[in-house]
């Protein structure tokens, strides 16, 4: 058996003082870990800190496999295994225990699922979870089983700033607040199947948070996506805000600086994205309708805007347009997609070589209409006329023409698979 020099996770954290992002990256190596496990069919069944050790190159080791197998009597126990007693035949760590090992019920992998939130909940707020010493079993059982979990946010120690370099714990208390307080709470579930459905899967949503992204532990909203999206693009959010002062100022300043923020928001590939995610968010499904007429509100806001600034490039006035015209086609309003297409093709005569981008663009989401509308004969004449666009324009084998064949040619497969 390999022997292990590491000192254990939350001493190691500590003991660095590591900063809460980079505890997080630490701890995706333990989920990392866990995975690996569960992949060779192994449940861990006691994961806790001092069974995760970090060596002198910061690198996770998982120990103590087959707890399940544990068969020494507790008084010959080492200090650090007194905290292990019995639920039925099962043993386990009461600080890290899973609501299923407390009740002596089958442990699967989501035991360990739980066990993990707890170790985050821990490396977080610098305390456990649950008050348990001190308990029985019982009442340990019914703690963990029956009441709530705090939220990390309202759980922090005085002690934790220091450790996570923050000034304070309310610092502490706002960055937990929110997207990690879900993490956690979701991994913590009492219910096994309402938890991460694998230790993967909860070290995917610490990495989209990491990187500034919506988690899938927090409700898939409109504002909430538009929040995350603000704060991954303070750049972009800036050039629009500089824009927005050109034109209410009209200092020459301003307007100099209006001009860079176009070039690099409006006429950008990437500042074309910004409205394709926020419109996403608010069009992913049918549930959603709710949101919609904020979001055209906003488009509308924004095309006011660009309409009354007069170095707008047309192809970025276009995108908006076209974007509205997309949220249109949701909500199933036929007259006004084509008057929306409408000023898409009154702008097609400002512009230069992205012209046949917008006309390929006009023909895809009238294609789209159509298809909403069952008018399927019309419809496939768009996805023909885009082609034909593409072919001539932009050349056979350019992306955007390759996009438009394969859409007409999986327009005729899904009509053809139809009676």
């Amino acid at each position: 058996m390999e022997y292990v020099d590491g000192v254990r996770l939350d001493t190691w954290c500590d003991s660095n003082a590591l900063t809460i992002p980079q505890r997080l990256d630490l701890f995706r190596q333990v989920c990392a870990a866990v995975q690996f496990a569960h992949g060779k069919l192994v449940v861990h069944r006691d994961l806790k800190p001092s069974n995760v050790l970090v060596n002198s190159d910061g690198v996770v080791k998982l120990l103590d496999f087959g707890i399940a197998k544990l068969s020494t009597l507790d008084d010959e126990l080492t200090d650090d295994a007194q905290e292990l007693t019995r639920a039925g035949s099962a043993p386990l760590t009461t600080a890290c225990a899973s609501p299923e090992q407390f009740r002596g019920d089958e442990v699967t992998t989501a035991s360990d699922v739980y066990s993990l939130g707890v170790m985050l909940y821990r490396l977080l707020t610098g305390r456990s979870p649950y008050a348990l010493d001190g308990l029985t079993p019982g009442a340990a059982r019914d703690l963990v089983s029956l009441s709530p979990v705090r939220a990390p946010s309202e759980s922090v120690t005085q002690t934790q700033p220091s450790q996570c370099r923050l000034p304070d714990v309310s610092s502490v208390r706002d960055r937990l607040r929110g997207e990690l307080d879900a993490i956690v709470l979701m991994a913590m579930r009492a219910e096994p199947t309402r938890r991460y459905a694998s230790a993967d899967a909860l070290s995917t949503d610490l990495l989209r948070y990491l990187k500034g992204l919506p988690v899938t532990a927090r409700p898939d909203t409109v504002s909430y996506r538009v929040r995350k999206f603000v704060r991954r693009q303070r750049a972009l959010v800036a050039g629009v805000g500089i824009a927005v002062v050109a034109l209410v100022g009209g200092t020459l300043s301003a307007v100099q600086s209006a001009r860079l923020a176009n070039a690099e928001l409006l006429r950008s590939t990437r500042g074309s994205a910004v409205l394709r995610e926020i419109i996403g968010a608010g069009t992913s499904s049918r549930s959603k309708y709710s949101s919609v007429p904020t979001l055209l509100t906003v488009l509308d806001s924004a095309i006011l805007i660009a309409e009354s600034h007069p170095t707008t490039d047309p192809m970025a006035l276009a995108d908006m347009y076209a974007g509205r015209a997309m949220v249109e086609v949701q909500q199933h309003q036929a007259r006004a997609v084509a008057q929306s297409l409408e000023r898409v093709r009154l702008l097609t005569l400002k512009m230069g070589a992205q012209r046949p981008i917008a006309e390929m663009t006009i023909e895809r989401i009238a294609s789209t209409m159509d298809i909403d509308q069952r008018h399927f004969a019309s419809a496939r004449r768009h996805l023909e006329r885009a082609v034909a666009i593409g072919r001539e324009k932009l050349g056979p084998t350019a992306t955007r023409t390759v996009a438009a064949v394969d859409r007409l040619k999986a327009f005729d497969a899904e009509r053809a698979a139809k009676p």
